[in-house]
């Protein structure tokens, strides 16, 4: 457990004896594929670390459509900033995969770091990079086109794989769903982009043949 907690930006350089604490107050807990971990509005009693599988973070329309704001993958938090901001989740949180969350009780942290005020000087500095990854998906959402927002997530998916080949980290339903829009038109797109010799694809597998064209087109070139 201690190996897992020192995968947690908030607690990386924290000392052992510190992570013996954090320990204390965290609850495993394993979720089969679509399980539903909590809705918007229901109380937010503590924030998720995801040790392996993967959870969807999405908003309902009032006509009942998905609207994705975030995948979050093995050694991703989420939940965080509610804990703080408010008394409920503001959103929908679901496993798209067999997952296994570190939950950390709210009330038993909050008591933690009042003892140790360094443990949430690290905590605003991971927020405030979440908040910034958070503005530029409504940035995406509300002003750019799908090619877009596909180019972006390309982009992302190379830098983080170090490679320009990589396979995508979630079935194109769910990655529809994420860029906010339909798998038709996701499968149109990835074809239009194939079709520029911008990437080759096979199946889930992507090859970025042109990084430089694919940033014009996140930057809003058309294609």
């Amino acid at each position: 457990m201690l190996e897992i907690l020192k995968k947690i930006p908030f607690f990386s350089d924290m000392p052992e004896d510190d992570l013996e604490k954090i320990k204390s107050i965290v609850i495993d807990k394993k979720y089969s594929k679509r399980a539903h971990v909590f809705s918007e509005g229901q109380e937010a009693d503590g924030f998720y670390f995801v040790n392996s599988g993967k959870v969807k973070i999405f908003k309902l329309s009032p006509e009942g459509k998905e609207h994705v704001l975030h995948i979050c993958g093995a050694g991703e938090m989420f939940a965080e900033a509610a804990m703080f901001s408010g008394k409920a989740y503001p959103a929908y949180a679901e496993t798209i995969a067999e997952s296994s969350l570190l939950f950390i009780q709210k009330k038993k942290f909050l008591e933690l770091i009042k003892n140790d005020p360094e443990i949430s000087i690290k905590m605003l500095g991971a927020l405030s990079t979440k908040l910034r990854k958070f503005a530029a998906t409504i940035e995406d959402l509300s002003l750019k086109e799908v090619s877009a927002r596909l180019a972006r997530y390309l982009i992302e998916l190379a830098d983080k794989n170090k490679s320009n080949k990589f396979k995508l980290d979630m079935k194109k339903t769910d990655l529809a769903l994420k860029l906010g829009t339909v798998s038709e038109t996701l499968s149109r797109t990835l074809k239009k982009l194939k079709d520029k010799g911008v990437i080759d694809s096979d199946k889930n597998q992507i090859t970025a043949l042109d990084m430089e064209s694919l940033n014009e087109i996140a930057n809003g070139m058309k294609i």
